[in-house]
């Protein structure tokens, strides 16, 4: 019987968290960078170019607005190190290149590996206040580490088919337009159950739940930048403020006016 244990720290608005869970089936789009080192047990990952079979002890780097999907076998547990690190903390640093793109990378290394267990050693301790800074000095150390290590050194993920790429890249190019399934399956010379069906069978995400975190995670992006709530919803492909207003609240759970004061 597995014995089931988290531990969490913040910091400036850093979090770490380790965890061992019963089951995991997550399908994310969100504005923060991940780091997520998984430890035993895991399972597929996946994301909008490709998919990958994880192995024990894989290193794995999220950017922020990257839509990635975890999935376990049934009935498996997993253990876990998941940071989650705001892009504002490593803007105008040469860790902006760093989590520029989705790298799978396994067994990192003595000197990586050395780091994490520190890390994980830390939030297993009372996790007061110096802890919590001690925390964020060894994710830069890590960062550092990470960042000087060869491009070869990164695993590549399992490319998906022309087909996914294209449908994905062209909601990315397009999202303040029409993107309903007639007129996407027309553009993709597919019916609409063909590409409901297939998307849904490669992202593990219905095509409609996918544009609209993509549309939410481009609008919190043009919040952070200053623009209004009332401005925006058009730009994001929202029909009324009404309809962005709901699905905002729904997804992020505060109201779009409230983004620049979390």
């Amino acid at each position: 019987m597995n014995n089931f244990f988290e531990y969490k720290l913040e910091y400036n608005q850093i979090s770490f968290y380790l965890g061992n869970n019963p089951t995991l089936i997550e399908r994310e789009i969100h504005s923060y960078h991940e780091l997520i080192l998984y430890m035993e047990n895991v399972g597929d990952f996946l994301t909008e170019s490709g998919q990958r079979i994880l192995k024990n002890n894989t290193l794995i780097l999220i950017p922020k607005e990257t839509y990635h999907f975890f999935k376990l076998p049934q009935e498996q547990s997993f253990n876990r190190l998941k940071i989650s690190i705001p892009h504002s903390v490593i803007c105008n640093t040469p860790f902006v290149s760093l989590m520029s793109e989705i790298k799978v990378i396994e067994d990192p290394g003595n000197s990586i590996m050395l780091l994490l267990k520190k890390l994980m050693s830390v939030l297993k301790r009372n996790r007061d206040e110096a802890d919590s800074f001690f925390a964020k000095v060894l994710l830069m150390h890590l960062l550092c580490e990470l960042n000087t290590l060869s491009e070869a050194y990164h695993k590549e993920i399992a490319k998906k088919s022309p087909f996914f790429t294209d449908i994905t890249a062209y909601i990315s190019n397009n999202l303040s337009d029409n993107l309903d399934i007639q007129t996407l399956s027309r553009i993709m010379h597919t019916s609409p159950s063909q590409l409901t069906h297939a998307f849904k069978r490669e992202f593990g995400i219905s095509l409609h739940k996918y544009i609209t975190e993509k549309r939410l995670s481009l609008a919190r992006h043009l919040l952070n930048e200053g623009k209004s709530p009332t401005k925006i919803y058009t730009d994001t492909g929202f029909k009324d403020y009404s309809s962005f207003y709901k699905a905002y609240m729904r997804f992020y759970g505060y109201p779009p006016s409230k983004e620049n004061e979390i």
